[in-house]
């Protein structure tokens, strides 16, 4: 079994066991639809690792080509983005301009990604397929943290939303930042950075459902 066997593998068990353990608490019509979205997020990296696990079994060297099981990964983004766009950001925002530098501040973050991908990736020597990628996942992930990052930081409101959501979002924040980090790991061969990187995301998405789970105590959306 090689590295990124080991790697996709162990995220795929701690994303299955964190969809499962969310199905069970949040999928219930008197659950908040914030909780659900979360669960759905985490149940597409779960059934895009095993996709990843069983095309590498056939191939070894798949996580350098284009699959199906990439789309796992901008499924969960696309939730990330959805449930902070759609849902919490029309509750804590009223758009007034007294609250206008809260939403430039979090533009440094999706800045930051976009400079990693064109240093590691686009001005790179590295295969053309893993550049389209790259750009696509980048796409996705300066989307979702945009929003992680300015509820952080976004006054909170008198019923505590932002404050309660703080931990998820934070994990949120670190997650896009390693779906980024990792294919910049594929992309230069780096085995052990890759290695390292699936267990810290594999924790990440172990924490999020009990994040969700505390901050929506408080309140429901």
């Amino acid at each position: 079994m090689n590295i990124y066997m080991i790697s996709n593998t162990f995220i795929w068990i701690c994303s299955l066991v964190s969809f499962i353990v969310g199905a069970i608490m949040f999928f219930k019509p008197s659950k908040p639809l914030f909780a659900k979205m979360i669960t759905m997020a985490i149940g597409c990296i779960a059934f895009g690792r095993i996709f990843q696990v069983v095309r590498l079994m056939t191939d070894s060297e798949a996580l350098k080509k284009f699959q199906l099981g990439f789309l796992g990964v901008i499924g969960s983004l696309v939730f990330l983005f959805a449930v902070n766009f759609c849902i919490v950001d029309k509750a804590v925002d009223d758009r007034s301009p007294k609250n206008q530098k809260y939403r430039f501040i979090p533009i440094v973050f999706p800045i930051l990604a976009a400079a990693f991908y064109m240093i590691f990736i686009g001005f790179a020597d590295v295969n053309l397929i893993v550049k389209i990628c790259g750009a696509v996942l980048t796409l996705f992930v300066v989307q979702s943290i945009y929003f992680n990052a300015k509820h952080i930081f976004f006054p909170d409101l008198e019923t505590g939303v932002l404050g309660a959501l703080k931990p998820y979002n934070i994990l949120a924040l670190i997650y896009a930042y390693l779906c980024l980090a990792e294919i910049i790991a594929l992309s230069g061969d780096y085995y052990i950075l890759d290695l390292a990187l699936s267990f810290v995301m594999g924790i990440v998405i172990i924490l999020l459902i009990p994040a969700v789970a505390k901050g929506v105590k408080k309140w429901k959306i």
